[in-house]
């Protein structure tokens, strides 16, 4: 019996177990099922007005100028003065360096004694060439005087008043003053001749003194234009001969950006290349500049195209050789509009708020533009309308159907 009850009792328990949980199972309040709510994304939307802006393209330019003076040494001495800096800031005709002179003085002494004394030699003979003259017309007066002293003794020795000796004494005499007439004469022929040796041996030591006088000012370097000195390459005691570089200078007003275009935007700078305009953001202020020209030839090393820009108002203090980034403004684009570039997805997408809703939209990227803390994309779509609302809000979870609500407008200047 005992055994009998150790069986029925568990097989009981179960029993009843089993029909409780079939009862509660059976009597239980039907569940109602889980209601999913979706997430609504508070964004930041731009309104699309379309128009013409303008992209800009930033390149990295190297400050340079095509109008470096280096200036070097025409004369031979010792450096005795260094007037100027690296980096100083000088004036047109401002003495730079200045080399020894004592020696160039002292030569240029001697070329002023060689021509004064050739302008007294000229002097002398022009004096001996009127004395000469004055003398030819008292010649004259002997030689007539001569000639007819030998006639009278001619006459006397015929009549045989006079010996025959006086008829050779007389034409003696009249010898001798022929031969001073044709000595007189020969000199006053070769006055201009001697004139013209004497001239030349002055002009030629004119020449000399010049010369001199052009090394005596060579000895001071001076500034041929106000600019800013670049480099110094002598000091105080230095040997300088002919060529040695002394320093260089760059003249005010004249720095360029050199800067290399990229292939792709070649052939639209061409286009434009009277037009195209340029900015520099040096220490807070913008500074606007010009291309001024492209380079004919690639440089070896480069892909791209050197261009050339020059400042058309005010020009910065910059050190040639420094490094820049320039912000060149490109053709104006139509039908476009200007957005953050953080609201672009996948380098050619956009997000439009269309019911509530986030809704791709593909888009060309015409170009970029650099504020101060961030930077601006230039797009265009032919399904872009004016009145669209873009999402400028970045969401990393960004996808076509998102739903979204806009929070407000993003203010904006160009659309």
């Amino acid at each position: 019996m005992k055994r009998t009850l150790r069986v029925i009792i568990p097989l009981a328990l179960l029993a009843a177990a089993a029909a409780g949980f079939l009862y509660f199972k059976k009597t239980k309040a039907p569940r109602s099922p889980a209601s999913v709510v979706e997430r609504i994304w508070n964004v930041t939307t731009k309104l699309v007005r379309l128009g013409k802006n303008t992209p800009e393209l930033s390149l990295l330019g190297e400050v340079m100028s095509d109008r470096v003076a280096y200036l070097k040494s025409t004369v031979e001495g010792d450096i005795r003065a260094v007037e100027v800096v690296s980096g100083q800031r000088v004036t047109a005709q401002q003495v730079l360096i200045r080399i020894d002179d004592v020696r160039f003085r002292l030569t240029r002494e001697q070329r002023q004694a060689d021509v004064a004394e050739l302008r007294a030699q000229i002097q002398q003979l022009r004096q001996s060439h009127e004395a000469d003259q004055q003398a030819q017309v008292q010649e004259k007066l002997l030689l007539t005087l001569a000639q007819t002293n030998l006639e009278r003794a001619q006459r006397l020795a015929r009549s045989k008043v006079a010996a025959v000796s006086r008829v050779d004494d007389a034409r003696k005499l009249l010898v001798q003053q022929q031969l001073a007439m044709i000595r007189r004469n020969q000199v006053l022929t070769n006055f201009p001749a001697s004139l013209a040796a004497l001239d030349a041996r002055r002009q030629r030591a004119l020449a000399a003194l010049q010369i001199a006088n052009d090394d005596l000012s060579h000895t001071v370097i001076r500034a041929p234009f106000s600019g800013r000195v670049l480099t110094v390459q002598v000091a105080v005691g230095d040997r300088s001969s002919k060529n040695t570089p002394l320093l260089s200078l760059v003249p005010d007003h004249s720095l360029q950006l050199r800067a290399e275009l990229p292939q792709r935007y070649l052939s639209l700078i061409y286009a434009h290349q009277g037009t195209t305009e340029a900015t520099l953001s040096w220490q807070d202020q913008n500074y606007p500049m010009r291309l001024d020209r492209i380079a004919a030839e690639i440089m070896k090393g480069r892909s791209g195209v050197d261009a050339y820009f020059v400042f058309t108002g005010q020009e910065p203090q910059l050190a040639i050789g420094r490094i820049l980034e320039l912000q060149i403004k490109l053709p104006p684009i139509a039908r476009s509009v200007v957005v953050p570039i953080t609201s672009v997805y996948g380098g050619a997408r956009v997000y439009r708020l269309v019911d509530g809703r986030m809704r791709r939209l593909d888009v060309k990227i015409q170009g970029q533009r650099k504020r101060r803390n961030y930077t601006e994309v230039i797009l265009s779509s032919a399904k872009l309308q004016d009145g669209d609302q873009l999402v400028v809000t970045p969401l990393p979870q960004a996808i076509d159907g998102l739903r979204v609500r806009s929070a407000g407008s993003a203010a904006g200047k160009a659309q």
